[in-house]
């Protein structure tokens, strides 16, 4: 998972483990959602207040030649439905480097 402030307020947290079941590659997925509470969202040129909830699903891949991609994306929700208000999509990939 992504560190940042959100993770203070993670609740239903879900992981798949590590999936080994590729030889060639392993395998992290996670998700969760962290209640934010109210929050003025701009919409049509005035501030309406909204309670929101933040759901985040991730997904670490991690190649035999060391190579990764990893991809989390954010959804800013209506705290009582799943309305999507906003969306925040992170990528990444590169190399691991060993560890001495």
């Amino acid at each position: 998972m992504i560190e940042s402030r959100i993770s203070t307020l993670v609740q239903e947290f879900n992981d798949s483990g590590l999936d080994q079941t590729d030889p060639n590659r392993l395998t992290y997925r996670w998700s969760f959602k962290a209640p934010l509470g109210v929050i003025r969202i701009f919409q049509n040129k005035s501030a309406k207040p909204t309670d929101t909830t933040l759901m985040v699903t991730g997904d670490l891949q991690i190649k035999e030649s060391r190579r990764f991609q990893l991809i989390q994306e954010s959804r800013l929700t209506h705290a009582s439905s799943t309305q999507t208000l906003s969306t925040l999509m992170e990528t990444a990939q590169g190399t691991c480097r060993e560890q001495r």
